[in-house]
């Protein structure tokens, strides 16, 4: 076998191996939440597990889960009953934000996402929460300090830009953000169209989505189709 054929074997052994191990937690966290349904959803049943071993990766697991199935309240509520200053790990606070914002904990987001963004200050999909959390809430100048710098700086994608629509909604002028949007929304589309990575066209879908529902929404506020 040449090189390029044991790389390209051991790359295949590795994906497999990886998305045996995806199932086998998802079979662990569904087994889970089963017996959290059957004791009257006791929310002690998924502290106990989580802290039963690997605790960060466990609440990371059940964090990803219950917002993938919206329980962003329950999230809060699994995320709240730790110490704070416990968990350091950026995923479990960008899902722990996420929650906070679609929950509308506003000190609470306002918070996470302040600290998130200070603590990665050049981590773009941190911004991006951050800038979304703030502008969720009405933090308009605290959204506009962070953003403006941003639209500055070239790179491919639309995020910022749907931001930026939508800071200018909040401002009083939808009229033009609803023209921003209609472009964000042909690219993002176009864009997820043209992408063959599964995980790639979910992430650009997601996207393509949410600038979708902020157009829709934009639009309902001057009465268009």
């Amino acid at each position: 076998m040449t090189i390029f054929g044991t790389l390209f074997f051991s790359m295949m052994m590795l994906g497999l191996f990886l998305g045996l191990r995806k199932r086998a937690r998802l079979r662990d966290i569904q087994a889970m939440f089963r017996r959290f349904n059957e004791q009257d959803q006791n929310r002690e049943v998924i502290l106990s597990w989580i802290r039963e071993k690997d605790t960060t990766g466990r609440l990371l697991d059940t964090l990803d889960y219950l917002t993938k199935i919206e329980s962003e309240d329950l999230a809060v509520k699994v995320f709240d009953a730790f110490d704070p200053h416990e968990f350091k790990d950026r995923h479990i606070r960008v899902f722990a934000c996420k929650a906070y914002k679609k929950s509308n904990k506003r000190a609470e987001g306002l918070a996470m996402a302040q600290t998130l963004v200070e603590d990665y200050p050049g981590d773009d999909s941190v911004l991006d929460i951050c800038i979304a959390t703030q502008l969720h809430f009405g933090a308009l100048e605290e959204a506009k300090k962070k953003l403006l710098p941003r639209l500055e700086v070239k790179a491919k994608g639309t995020t910022f830009t749907r931001h930026h629509a939508h800071l200018i909604a909040a401002e009083g002028d939808p009229t033009r953000a609803v023209e921003i949007l209609e472009k964000v929304t042909a690219q993002d589309y176009a864009l997820y169209r043209n992408t063959l990575a599964p995980a790639h066209r979910r992430l650009i879908y997601e996207q393509y989505t949410e600038s979708q529902r902020l157009l829709d929404e934009i639009k309902a506020q001057l009465n268009l189709d």
